[in-house]
Parts: structure tokens; C-alpha cells; sequence
């Protein structure tokens, strides 16, 4: 009984702490979108490393140089 308790409490551990991490994606692709707003509002061209991070997260990978250019 007491296996399944801790297996349990484990579990609940492993859902809140993958849950965290998703909210940080969540709130960086916020913050990411936000700033490529403002600056297209404002007129100001896109640089490199805020296209490639753009793409980076587009393609669902945590590193940029997994992405492959086209």
C-alpha cells in the first residue's frame, strides 16, 4: 500500500515540475512574440538572433542549431 502512496506522490512530483517547465516555454514564447510585435509596429527590421530564436521555437526544438536552415 505504501508503494503505491509513493509511486503516486512521485507521479504528482513529476507532473508539477513538468508543468513549470511548460509555463517558462509558455511565458518565453509570450515575451518572444511581444517584443517581435513591437518592433514590427514600430518599423524596426527583425536581427538574426531573434529570427533564428523565432524559428527555433517554431520548430519545436530547445537548440538553435538543431534547426536547419532553408
Amino acid at each position: 500500500m505504501w508503494v503505491v502512496f509513493g509511486s503516486e506522490a512521485l507521479h504528482l512530483i513529476w507532473l508539477k515540475m513538468e508543468y513549470k517547465e511548460y509555463q517558462e516555454k509558455v511565458q518565453h514564447k509570450i515575451r518572444l512574440l511581444e517584443e517581435t510585435i513591437r518592433r514590427l509596429e514600430r518599423g524596426e527590421s527583425i536581427d538574426d538572433n531573434l529570427r533564428d530564436e523565432i524559428r527555433v521555437f517554431l520548430a519545436g526544438n530547445k537548440h538553435s542549431e538543431d534547426v536547419d536552415e532553408d
